[in-house]
């Protein structure tokens, strides 16, 4: 039987660039060698990643002219369907947000002998009728009574973070289908007022829960992924010698998402580990140092800058 064929997709907003390199550099410390591509929203300068081996670099201005749909911002993951388009077909993309590291030598091996039609790497399966899981289905992904043209089994509804998933090919014609019936309700930012929230998350999950419903898709959930605010206490396998010896650490990925995010590499949880992979991605280790210090003085230049300029805005305001 024939190999089947999987491609590394990566969502990069200019802020992550720091994480995306350690990311890279965590896929190669494990000896993932598929192919990488990096879907880049914005204009910005990252020719130490294009210069990468098995990396591509594609702007969301170079993908949106193939749709021309504005897929940017929280929707920029979206473009992932259209890389066929480009000649870049694979009978599995992997996606994966940009401020993620692997950590565990497992993720390769589950990589290998695909055989479902999705796979939800950070969610579960949940019954709508408890009243606590609905709430957050509907301010994390979408409200199901408010779509009346479709079905969907509320005792075993799908949820899932969209920015770790694994799908086959043959759910990018479906997915295409209903891109083209609510474009218009999608939105790029955060906005609460649209039916489909945290913009693609909430299109991905109503996709994946319709044609599940429908038997037209087989999903499975492996959940082995944690989000960087989790206690470094409860994950005693998952530390810097583990990482370094490519051994098991029962968690195949950390996922910083905004609450987890700081401007020192060491002063995240699993700190450590992040420093370590953010380091491996230069080959000379004065580079990595002077890059991470003009990045922390970006950091604080900017956020000092906006504090700044919301208390300008203040101060006007009350003298008016």
């Amino acid at each position: 039987m024939k190999e089947k064929s999987l491609v590394i997709v990566i969502s990069l907003a200019k802020s992550h660039i720091h994480y995306c390199k350690a990311l890279i550099a965590s896929i190669e410390h494990y000896g993932i060698e598929n192919q990488v591509i990096v879907l880049k929203d914005g204009d910005f300068n990252i020719k130490s990643i294009e210069n990468k081996e098995n990396v591509t670099v594609i702007s969301t201005k170079e993908i949106n002219t193939y749709h021309d749909l504005k897929l940017t911002g929280l929707l920029t993951k979206i473009n992932l369907c259209f890389l066929p388009e480009m000649g870049l077909v694979y009978d599995y993309y992997l996606h994966m947000d940009a401020d993620s590291i692997i950590t565990s030598s497992d993720f390769k091996a589950k990589l290998e002998n695909l055989k479902n039609d999705f796979y939800i790497l950070q969610g579960k399966s949940l019954d709508y009728h408890d009243e606590k899981l609905a709430k957050l289905f509907n301010n994390f992904a979408f409200k199901p009574t408010s779509f009346e043209e479709v079905q969907f089994d509320l005792k075993h509804l799908w949820y899932f973070s969209s920015g770790h998933f694994i799908m086959s090919k043959g759910l990018i014609k479906p997915i295409k289908h209903y891109l083209t019936q609510y474009r218009d309700e999608l939105n790029t930012g955060f906005s609460k007022q649209t039916r489909f929230k945290f913009g693609d998350q909430g299109f991905f999950n109503f996709v994946v829960n319709i044609l599940s419903f429908q038997n037209e898709l087989e999903v499975k959930a492996v959940n082995n992924g944690i989000y960087g605010k989790e206690d470094e206490a409860k994950y005693q396998k998952l530390n810097i010698d583990a990482v370094k010896e490519k051994t098991s650490t029962e968690v195949d990925f950390i996922h910083y998402t905004g609450p987890s995010r700081k401007p020192f590499l060491k002063a995240h949880n699993f700190g450590n580990v992040l420093y370590f992979f953010n380091k491996e991605f230069y080959k000379n280790s004065w580079v990595f140092y002077t890059e991470n210090q003009l990045r922390i003085i970006k950091y604080f230049y900017q956020f000092y800058k906006k504090r700044i300029i919301l208390k300008k805005r203040t101060l006007l305001k009350t003298q008016v």
